[in-house]
C-alpha cells in the first residue's frame, strides 16, 4: 500500500521501570543530551493519551539498504580486507542497493516516491567513490562490520533502582595487519557533515570496546558515504585515559534517568 503518514501512530512504550534489564546505547544517551523531554516520549512513555503521527522516513531505508549492502559483501569473505570491499564493481553495488531497498520497501509496506529514485541511485554511487577514495589508505587492513557489543559486567558504586546494561552495535571494526592499531567507524547516509551527530557516539563505542576486549582502540570516526569525507575523533579522544573516563557519562545519565530528570 501506499504511505499514508496518518496511518502510522507511536506505540506507547512500557516504560524503563518496565524492563528487567535497561539496555544504555549510543542512540539513548544523544537523544537524553539533545532534549531530555524527547527522550522521555521515546523511551520512558506510559500514558495512553495518543502521541503525534510519526512521518515516515526514507531516508533512513536508503541508510539501512547501504549498510546491508556492505555487510553482506564483507562476510561473503571468510577473512576480509578493506581492499575485498573495494574490488565490488560500481555497478553491482548500486544494483545490490536497489534491490535491498526494494526489500526493505515491501517489508514496510511503502512506496518509494518517484522524487528520490533517482537521488538514491545517485546516493549509492556516491557511496561507492567514497568507499574507492577514503578506504583506499586502508586497503590491506581487516574488517568487521555490525559487530553489537554488550556489558552486563559493569559494577556501579550505588544502588540503583534499574539494572543496566550497555550496548551498541559498531558499524566498522578495522584492525591493521600488524594488528596495532584499531579504527572505529560509523558510517553516515546524512546529506550533511556534523548536523545531527555527536563524538558521544565514539567515545561509548570505543569504552564498550575496551570494556570487552581489554584493549584500546587507536582512533574512531565517521565516514559520510554521500559526502566522501572520513571525519576522525581528534586523538586526545582516543587517549586511554579519556577512554576509561567515559564511565563518568554513563553514570551521569542513569542517575538523571533515575530521578526522571526530563526538563
Amino acid at each position: 500500500p501506499l504511505f499514508s503518514g496518518s496511518d502510522v501512530k507511536v506505540s506507547s512504550n512500557l516504560g524503563l521501570d518496565k524492563h528487567d534489564v535497561v539496555r544504555i546505547s549510543p542512540s539513548k544517551m544523544m537523544v537524553y543530551k539533545a532534549c531530555s523531554k524527547q527522550f522521555y516520549y521515546k523511551y520512558d512513555y506510559v500514558e495512553e493519551e495518543p502521541l503525534p503521527d510519526r512521518i515516515f522516513n526514507f531516508y533512513a531505508l536508503r541508510g539501512t539498504a547501504v549498510h546491508d549492502v556492505i555487510d553482506r559483501i564483507i562476510k561473503s569473505f571468510p577473512h576480509c580486507r578493506v581492499g575485498d570491499l573495494l574490488d565490488t564493481p560500481l555497478q553491482r553495488f548500486v544494483t545490490l542497493c536497489e534491490d535491498t531497498l526494494k526489500e526493505h520497501q515491501n517489508k514496510e509496506g511503502v512506496e518509494l516516491p518517484l522524487s528520490l529514485v533517482s537521488k538514491f541511485d545517485k546516493s549509492f554511487s556516491d557511496t561507492w567513490h567514497t568507499l574507492q577514495e577514503q578506504m583506499k589508505p586502508f586497503e590491506d587492513w581487516s574488517i568487521i562490520s555490525e559487530y553489537p557489543i554488550s556489558s552486563k559486567s559493569l559494577k556501579f558504586n550505588k544502588k540503583y533502582r534499574r539494572k543496566y546494561e550497555l550496548y551498541g552495535i559498531i558499524d566498522y571494526i578495522l584492525r591493521s595487519p600488524d594488528k596495532s592499531k584499531i579504527l572505529i567507524l560509523d558510517g553516515k547516509t546524512s546529506g550533511t557533515v556534523g548536523k545531527n551527530v555527536d563524538n558521544l557516539q565514539l567515545q561509548f563505542y570505543m569504552f564498550l570496546y575496551f570494556l570487552r576486549f581489554k584493549e584500546f582502540p587507536t582512533q574512531a570516526g565517521f565516514l559520510y558515504f554521500i559526502k566522501n569525507k572520513l571525519k576522525l575523533l581528534p586523538v586526545k579522544d582516543s587517549n586511554p585515559e579519556n577512554i576509561k573516563n567515559f564511565y563518568y557519562n554513563i553514570l551521569d545519565f542513569i542517575q538523571r534517568t533515575e530521578d526522571k530528570d526530563y526538563i
